[in-house]
């Protein structure tokens, strides 16, 4: 569709300047093929956002379907990322209203070190989940049976990288919370 309106805007342009400038035909042309070249440009661009859109949606489809634990994963890290971060920012905010250095506070050292490893672990399980979507997909090309066990390895990796992270949230909180 947009090749369409762009050949018709080159088309256009080419007229115009073929009336209006000289009556230089080759210049016209010379244009048009240029509005031409960046319109088919935009297209393929467009395209090529489309195609990443769809295989993010297809990853997102795959780690609810095939691999629950793994998807599950990923948003529970997501979720303790944004709880430790609001604390974070509200210890933050309490140390530099009393005027103490926030990194000299243990506690807030504790956090932002927390934070890190759970920015760090959600990339990590983001990316297994991608090698995990590839391999399945290998697997379903292909029908290789050992592309199976790498998707089981890489799920069950992620998951102990998980579990490390909720277990160290869940360690900060209890000593907070006493």
């Amino acid at each position: 569709m947009i090749a369409l309106i762009g050949w018709i805007f080159a088309v256009f342009l080419g007229l115009l300047f073929i009336l209006t400038v000289d009556k230089s035909l080759p210049f016209a042309l010379v244009i048009g093929v240029i509005l031409l070249g960046l319109v088919m440009a935009l297209e393929n661009k467009k395209k090529g956002q489309q195609s990443k859109s769809n295989i993010l949606s297809e990853i997102e489809t795959f780690g609810k379907d095939k691999a629950p634990e793994l998807s599950q994963g990923l948003n529970d890290i997501r979720n303790i990322e944004v709880e430790v971060q609001k604390k974070k920012d509200e210890l933050g905010r309490v140390l530099t209203g009393l005027g103490k250095s926030l990194n000299e506070d243990e506690d807030y050292n504790n956090f932002s070190n927390l934070f890190e490893a759970t920015k760090r672990t959600e990339v990590k399980i983001q990316k297994d989940l991608e090698d995990a979507f590839l391999l399945y997909k290998k697997f379903e090309i292909s029908s290789d049976r050992s592309i199976e066990d790498k998707i089981k390895t890489i799920v069950s990796n992620s998951l102990v990288s998980a579990n490390e992270i909720k277990t160290k949230y869940k360690d900060l909180r209890e000593k907070y919370s006493k």
